[in-house]
């Protein structure tokens, strides 16, 4: 099968429709709620689920649950829609679909109010949803070039092919009136850019970006390659326009582009299964109108200002005072504002409900959140806050933020660290690509004293491809492990009655100590290395590392940077790792492991100086 490359997204809204429009269609994945008739929402519902069938047989990674609920809220028309919309200078961007995402939910608003377009603004929305899960930061261009690309999915009458690709005709109309944007232009838009929010602009962006990556994968000449190469470049660290220049050099895209979108067939490309895609089960239920005001207070809390917000949800529960998914979500925007009285009150209220596990969630969600404040964490909230995420688990037992969160609950206090442990575990490997669970995870190990395994699921995280507060992070709970170790062992002494080594003070940050290193011991059939690692090349089929050996230069190349793992003992080396010369050179342990005649890279360790 042709590889493809990649997909994703998701949001939540809902419009002043009155409440007796609203139904709620859940099926395996997704939640839906829909203004529309209830049938047209369960084809929504069944139209996510196949066009997530159909990716995960073409990208391994889409086939992955979401570690958190997704929503779909569907909007009967682009002006209902308009008070939930993204912002621009005040006025609402002219799109039909968004995406939320956050540490505890996928949200997907979108219009259908016409099917062909609601077609593709539902899959455009989806591939925002994969992508953020495989690649959180991809510049704007490509993810909404891949989105457009995908978004174009269309399952063959004998549900055994899938058309990929397939041509917008209104992009190359509009392509071949105007004149591009420079790259350079397009590689720096982000969201706050005129060309991603200006009506005009805004459709030529995304024409081009749409049009750039249907050539670089389905033209001629197949260069998935170079989309991959660009990927791993900024994922590495690299700037967008520097990543560009070292994968395509001099040469004029546009150009290409204009010549691509010029001739008589644009092509997409047909995938082949050997199974038939499956039937979509979905239940089905009417929202109440307390419930509605509330999915619409919590949309709006996303892109309007917090006053705003607060009368919506106050709306809400005057509507239906026992609504207890109002209540839920008001709790959720009132610690956001730091209310915490009463984001207890209202979260507190509602535990008591137990019809929807959503509702179930969104409370356990809160409680564990107050519970860490300081100020008030105590045992009721602890209590309430695991009796709801129970309830959750029962209804969603693969659900990896539900762990996640069980596992923070037992952190927090003494006699459960082992539960939390596994729980977190369980997590971690369901959603591998989620830090925060990594970071849950040694926090428990450091409690339990297992320092040797804390620092071994910390010190992975120094590497530069993760966030850098990811990597601030681990660095200070290693600063915490290594004077905890210190602790123990002057503990140890006194206890065989040996007088113990001075203790330093305790550290309130990562700079505040050197920290101890935990080298990584080589696997079988690995090779380690010590030398000056002087500079990283880019080539077009990878990366080639030099790294000097007394006097001799040895070279060892990898597919891409993602594939190494880049490890700091130092806390003065700033920033990513990059394709470039290192001055001064750097003093490295380098593992390697044979690939035929080849020696492929596994690890840099960057070593104290």
């Amino acid at each position: 099968m042709k590889p493809a490359v990649l997909i994703v997204a998701a949001i939540l809204a809902a419009s002043p429709t009155a409440a007796a429009d609203w139904v709620r269609v859940e099926t395996q994945n997704f939640i839906v709620y829909g203004a529309t008739d209830e049938r047209r929402v369960r084809e929504v519902a069944s139209e996510f689920e196949r066009f997530r069938e159909v990716l995960a047989r073409v990208l391994p990674g889409a086939s992955r649950p979401a570690a958190v609920p997704t929503v779909v809220m569907v909007f009967g028309s682009s002006r209902s829609f308009d008070p939930y919309k993204p912002r621009f200078n005040g006025k609402p961007t002219r799109l039909n679909g968004c995406f939320f995402s956050s540490e505890d939910m996928n949200i997907v608003a979108m219009v259908d109010d016409d099917r062909d377009e609601s077609l593709r603004t539902i899959l455009h929305e989806y591939v925002h949803l994969v992508i953020a899960n495989m690649m959180p930061n991809m510049p704007l261009w490509l993810n909404e070039g891949l989105a457009e690309y995908y978004s174009t999915f269309q399952v063959q009458a004998d549900g055994r092919r899938a058309l990929l690709g397939r041509v917008i005709p209104a992009h190359l109309d509009l392509l071949n009136q105007r004149k591009l944007l420079p790259i350079e232009e397009m590689l720096d838009v982000d969201q706050s850019s005129p060309a991603y929010n200006e009506e005009g602009r805004q459709t030529l962006f995304y024409a081009q970006s749409w049009a750039i990556v249907h050539m670089l994968m389905s033209g001629l000449d197949n260069r998935s390659s170079d989309v991959s190469a660009y990927l791993n470049l900024v994922a590495s660290g690299t700037p967008s326009r520097d990543a560009w220049k070292k994968v395509f050099g001099e040469q004029n895209v546009l150009r290409q582009v204009g010549r691509y979108t010029m001739q008589g067939v644009v092509k997409g490309v047909l995938y082949r299964f050997d199974r038939d895609l499956p039937k979509v089960a979905a239940d089905t239920s009417k929202v109440t109108a307390g419930d509605t005001e509330a999915a619409l207070a919590d949309l709006l809390r996303r892109v309007a200002p917090h006053e705003e917000t607060t009368a919506r949800f106050e709306k809400a529960t005057a509507i239906e005072p026992r609504s207890a998914r109002a209540r839920a979500l008001f709790g959720l925007h009132a610690i956001d504002q730091n209310d915490y009285a009463r984001a207890r009150a209202l979260l507190v209220d509602a535990v008591d409900d137990r019809a929807d596990w959503l509702v179930q969630y969104h409370v356990a969600t809160g409680l564990t959140r107050l519970a860490s404040e300081g100020a008030n964490r105590d045992a009721e909230l602890v209590g309430k806050a695991r009796a709801a995420l129970e309830r959750v688990l029962a209804a969603r037992p693969e659900l990896p933020n539900a762990h996640a969160l069980s596992a923070r609950l037992d952190s927090m206090g003494p006699g459960n660290l082992a539960r939390g442990l596994e729980a977190v575990r369980r997590a971690r490997a369901l959603a591998p690509g989620r830090s925060d669970y990594t970071l849950l995870e040694s926090f428990i190990q450091m409690r339990l004293g297992a320092f040797t395994e804390a620092k071994g699921l910390l010190t992975p995280l120094l590497s530069a491809f993760h966030e850098a507060d990811v990597r601030d992070r681990a660095r200070g709970m290693l600063a915490q492990v290594a004077h905890l170790e210190l602790e123990a062992a002057a503990y140890l002494a006194r206890l065989e009655g040996r007088r113990p080594d001075p203790l330093p003070a305790r550290p309130d940050s990562a700079k505040d100590v050197v920290l101890v290193p935990n080298y990584r011991t080589p696997s079988p059939g690995e090779t380690r290395i010590e030398g000056n690692l002087e500079r990283i090349d880019c080539l077009r089929d990878g990366v080639m590392l030099h790294v000097r050996v007394g006097t001799v230069v040895e070279r060892f190349p990898s597919p891409d940077l993602t594939g190494i793992a880049f490890i700091s003992y130092r806390t003065d080396l700033p920033g990513a790792i990059t394709c470039a010369m290192r001055k001064p050179p750097d003093r490295v342990y380098l593992t390697w492991r044979a690939d035929g005649s080849r020696r492929r890279v596994v690890a840099v360790e960057f070593l104290p100086n």
